[in-house]
């Protein structure tokens, strides 16, 4: 193993800790399978700021090729808060064509680019056999009730066709990503003369999670350790025995740290509710991923046989603490 490049695992690591399958993700996707072979028009999936959606749904459009085909279609539309300031008909569907990943030219009139919008789903769809597409909308709660309207437009000709097009009986399979407050929204939507809005596309809702436990922590360290896909002189390494080799001849294994990380991070959380570290009747809720992923990446910088020492610790209470308090988490999410 003497080719293994510490550096390079570390932003290998980096870059692809969204591919760790964790239950919350697994059963995420299985619902996104039933939507789309029920040809569902809609659904939410929300939860706490950083706990993985994003990097989840990123993640989805990988495993909905490898399951229906190379081609398989699927559109991530990325929006933000500054999105909904003076935004037009037009601007929609240029975005639009951007998760299509296809540019726009400044001629074009607004119904020349939905006319591509609808014209390349429906190609894409048609060519999979499947005559389905899936459209990710994230940071879905600044959609506002234009937006849903040019969409359902989208939608509806996709799905219907019209008499200048012969695009008919395509399902554009809208997942609505966000925060907590999408449910919130979904009900005013219920409630309101946008009703249609909830029925189109938020008839399914799935709420994703943070880690909720040890058992979680140690079921991504085991992938971590057994699964990653990163490989020297042709073989995979085995995280643990490549970083902690004393540790791992010792009987040392990384699942043990998902015990001592969940405490230290019950316990920050709550120094930052202002709550005794003595009270046993606050539990912390969840854990973001990105925290939990932080935290692991200091501790393979600080503590490997690769740290800045050369020195291999194995990590204690203290040290799991110190990495716990600077890998960004909050109660707050």
């Amino acid at each position: 193993m003497s080719d293994f490049d510490f550096e390079d695992f570390i932003d290998f690591f980096g870059e692809n800790e969204n591919t760790i399958k964790t239950t919350e993700i697994r059963d995420l996707f299985e619902s996104i399978y039933q939507w789309i072979a029920r040809k569902n028009q809609g659904a939410i999936i929300y939860g706490k700021p950083r706990v993985g959606k994003t990097r989840a749904l990123e993640l989805l459009s990988k495993e909905l090729q490898q399951k229906y085909g190379e081609q398989y279609p699927v559109y991530i539309l990325y929006l933000s808060g500054q999105d909904n300031i003076g935004k037009t008909e037009r601007y929609f569907y240029v975005e639009m064509l951007r998760a299509l990943h296809q540019v726009s030219s400044r001629n074009e009139t607004a119904q020349t680019l939905k006319r591509r919008i609808i014209n390349t789903i429906s190609a894409d769809a048609v060519a999979t056999n499947t005559r389905t597409a899936v459209l990710i909308v994230d940071e879905a709660q600044y959609m506002d009730n234009s937006r849903y309207s040019w969409l359902k437009a989208i939608y509806d000709e996709l799905k219907h066709g019209d008499a200048k097009s012969d695009t008919k009986g395509i399902s554009l399979v809208v997942l609505l990503v966000g925060m907590d407050n999408l449910m919130k929204i979904r009900q005013q939507y219920i409630h309101s003369e946008s009703s249609y809005i909830a029925a189109r596309f938020m008839t399914k809702t799935f709420q994703f999670s943070g880690i909720k436990g040890p058992e979680s922590m140690m079921e991504i360290l085991k992938v971590i350790n057994d699964e990653l896909d990163y490989f020297v002189d042709g073989e995979r390494i085995n995280v643990m025995k490549q970083l902690f080799p004393k540790s791992f001849a010792n009987g040392k294994s990384l699942l043990q740290l998902a015990v001592p990380i969940w405490d230290a991070f019950n316990n920050y959380a709550k120094k930052l509710a202002g709550v005794k570290l003595s009270d046993e009747t606050f539990k912390v809720k969840e854990i973001t991923m990105q925290a939990f992923m932080n935290c692991i990446t200091m501790i393979f910088q600080e503590y490997s046989a690769y740290s800045a020492s050369g020195e291999e610790v194995w990590p204690t209470k203290a040290l799991i603490k110190r990495c716990v308090e600077e890998s960004g988490f909050d109660v707050t999410g």
